[in-house]
């Protein structure tokens, strides 16, 4: 399996695409592919994903659920501060990179995917194979 590469370019095969065999592994969505679904789906090369005909793709953002109490001495409440808002920064990263890998090869742009997914972009499998983001239809 290739590595993300330090330079933040996407490696050109996904170690989750091919069997120790030498066979390849495809993706089929069926029903409902949503949220870390579409995760997965976005790790396989385009020509390697397909839907069912009643399938739907549900893409959003990486979301976060947590309370926030500050309470001690200020330099020890701002740490707390810098550590969530750190793993607020490596979310966002690990969202761009997985849309990137989604719309890959797709007539989908970073700009409309990102806009798209933040209330929640639900896609047909007509729609996902219309925009090149899967390979065909079953």
């Amino acid at each position: 399996m290739e590595m993300p590469r330090s330079d933040g370019a996407l490696p050109k095969k996904c170690g989750c695409c091919a069997n120790k065999d030498g066979r390849d592994v495809w993706f089929l969505g069926k029903t409902l592919v949503a949220s870390a679904g579409v995760t997965v789906m976005a790790a396989f090369p385009k020509d390697k994903r397909w839907l069912t005909l009643d399938a739907a793709l549900l893409i959003h953002g990486r979301r976060m659920v947590k309370d926030l109490h500050l309470e001690g001495p200020l330099g020890s409440c701002r740490r707390v501060l810098e550590e969530m808002i750190a793993d607020i920064d490596h979310g966002l990263r690990l969202e761009e990179r997985g849309f990137a890998e989604l719309i890959d090869g797709s007539n989908v742009d970073a700009e409309e995917v990102a806009r798209r997914a933040y209330g929640g972009w639900y896609l047909s499998a007509e729609e996902a194979f219309s925009r090149g983001l899967v390979a065909g239809l079953v």
